[in-house]
């Protein structure tokens, strides 16, 4: 995409798409990331603390961090630290409904 571009017709939403383009890495395969991290969360929609494995590799952490921002993003997830030490990521999930999942969605 960026490399089509000319010099002269380059500009903000050029970058930002080719940045896009750069981190998503398709429907299938953000699903299979979320749906492993949310195995590993185990219940949700009660107010409690879970912790994630963080992977080896520095794609897989990108992964699963944004996996977990949008958990926050949909109001399943209140916060999340990143324990680098620990190699893990500290949750805290909130009470959260189909109802507030809708709103927090409908909010973003």
């Amino acid at each position: 995409m960026k490399e089509s571009i000319q010099r002269k017709d380059d500009d903000d939403v050029s970058r930002q798409l080719w940045f896009h383009m750069r981190s998503f890495r398709g429907v299938e395969a953000e699903l299979e990331t979320l749906n492993r991290v949310l195995d590993e969360i185990g219940e949700i929609g009660e107010p409690r603390s879970a912790e994630i494995r963080m992977e080896r590799r520095d794609s897989d952490k990108q992964d699963r961090e944004r996996a977990l921002h949008r958990l926050v993003v949909l109001g399943l997830l209140g916060d999340y630290l990143v324990e680098y030490g620990a190699g893990k990521f500290v949750t805290q999930l909130k009470d959260a409904s189909h109802q507030s999942v809708i709103e927090a969605l409908l909010a973003y």
